[in-house]
C-alpha cells in the first residue's frame, strides 16, 4: 500500500519537530497539573470543617487560576503548530480533530463557568461558623467547581490517550484531498 508523498511528508525538520513535541508535552502536562491541583484543593474545600477554611482553600484556587490560561494557550498553540508541521495535519485525522475539540472545550468551560464558581465561593461571607446555609453554599460551590475540574482532567487525559494510540482513520476532508491528488505512476 503506497501513500502519496504529499501526505507522508513532514513539514518540520526532525529537530524542530522534537523541540515542538517537547514543548507541547511540557505545557500539556503543566496544564493537567494545574487541573489536578484544583481537584485536590476542591476536595479539601468540600471536606473543610468550617466555611472560613473552605473559602481560604478557594483563595488558593484563585491563585492557581492565572496559571491556567497561559498553559492552555501554550498547549493549543504548540499542538496546532505540531499538527500542521507533521504528517498528521490539523484536520486530517479524527484523533487530532477530537484533541482540538477537547482542548477548546476545556478552555471555554473553564473561562465561562469555572471562574464563576471560584468567584461565588470567594463571595460567600466568612465568619458565620454556626450558619449552616453559609457552609452549605461553600460546599455546593466547591462541589460544582470540583466536578468541573474532574471533567477537565478527564478530557485532558482522553486527549493524552488519543496522542498515544492515534485511533480511527483519516477524516472526510483528508480523504477528499487525497482523491483529488493526481496519481503518480510507479
Amino acid at each position: 500500500m503506497s501513500t502519496s508523498p504529499a501526505i507522508a511528508t513532514r513539514r518540520l525538520s526532525p529537530q524542530a519537530c522534537k523541540a515542538l513535541l517537547t514543548a507541547h508535552i511540557v505545557t500539556s502536562v503543566g496544564w493537567l497539573g494545574v487541573v489536578i491541583a484544583k481537584i485536590a484543593v476542591g476536595f479539601a474545600a468540600i471536606n473543610a470543617p468550617q466555611a472560613d477554611v473552605a473559602t481560604t482553600l478557594f483563595t488558593f484556587t484563585a491563585v492557581l487560576n492565572p496559571i491556567f490560561p497561559p498553559a492552555a494557550i501554550a498547549t493549543i498553540v504548540t499542538g496546532i503548530f505540531l499538527s500542521l508541521g507533521t504528517r498528521w495535519g490539523l484536520f486530517d485525522h479524527y484523533w487530532v480533530v477530537l484533541k482540538l475539540i477537547l482542548t477548546v472545550a476545556v478552555i471555554v468551560t473553564a473561562v465561562r463557568i469555572g471562574d464563576r464558581f471560584v468567584e461565588a465561593a470567594l463571595g460567600v461571607p466568612t465568619g458565620a461558623l454556626g450558619d449552616d446555609s453559609t457552609v452549605q453554599d461553600v460546599i455546593w460551590t466547591a462541589g460544582a467547581a470540583l466536578s468541573l475540574s474532574i471533567a477537565h482532567a478527564l478530557m485532558l487525559i482522553v486527549a493524552a490517550v488519543l496522542s498515544v494510540f492515534k485511533p480511527w482513520g483519516r477524516t472526510f476532508f483528508a480523504q477528499r484531498s487525497v482523491s483529488r491528488q493526481p496519481s503518480r505512476a510507479s
